[in-house]
């Protein structure tokens, strides 16, 4: 038996996610509802622990319906599992070897989120 959030999460993910920022206007492709609101969250906690002059412009984050295709909603994705396996590299201080190692997870979340990989 399904519980009443897992329903309107299920429901929620019909469509495309994504987390739009607000000010810069940037759109990033999650794989699902519940990451838009997850990481939409850390992100507004991060903007909102730095100071900021009164005149800064308005910015920040919320879970929002992907505004593209498919195929570059699956692209978003691939190039954050890129980008996040590299900075962990960096992080690591060490270099890469043998070309980027993608986070599996976030790219197995992409092909699912597009309904490949069936």
């Amino acid at each position: 038996m399904t519980t009443l959030e897992e329903r309107i999460e299920a429901n929620a993910d019909l469509v495309l996610w994504c987390v739009h920022v607000l000010g810069p206007d940037d759109v990033h492709a999650t794989p699902n509802h519940e990451a838009a609101v997850a990481q939409a969250r850390e992100l507004n906690k991060a903007l909102f622990r730095k100071a900021s002059p009164v005149h800064d412009v308005l910015c920040f984050a919320y879970a929002a319906p992907w505004p593209h295709s498919e195929d570059a909603h699956s692209l978003n994705l691939m190039e954050q599992a890129l980008r996040q396996t590299e900075e962990a590299q960096r992080a690591d201080d060490r270099p890469p070897q043998g070309g980027h190692q993608p986070d599996t997870k976030i790219l197995e979340d992409a092909i699912r989120a597009t309904g490949g990989g069936q």
